[in-house]
């Protein structure tokens, strides 16, 4: 393989999935850091109703959009401290 070859078939990609991923955790984080999580969870609050769930697993949901490994954080603090049955952990997950 040449250097070309290199660079376009394994670096590049590897480099944007890098900056895209590093992107959508700052976005996540800075979400929960300014805690707009409930603002955001004022979106996402019609499917919650419909599912049944809690304000958390709304917030959950909006903010799986930006970054996986933050909603599920949310969801994990949210069980630890009892604010939702291991029911809602799944579905929400889900």
């Amino acid at each position: 393989m040449t250097p070309m070859e290199i660079w376009a078939q394994i670096l590049y990609p590897l480099l944007k999935l890098v900056v895209l991923v590093s992107l959508g955790l700052f976005v996540g984080n800075l979400i929960e850091a300014l805690q707009w999580t409930r603002f955001v969870a004022k979106l996402a609050q019609p499917l919650a109703r419909i599912g049944r769930l809690c304000d958390i697993s709304a917030a959950s949901f909006s903010v799986a959009f930006f970054s996986g490994v933050t909603a599920n954080t949310m969801l994990a603090e949210a069980y630890d401290q009892g604010q939702l049955s291991r029911r809602e952990l799944i579905l929400s997950n889900l």
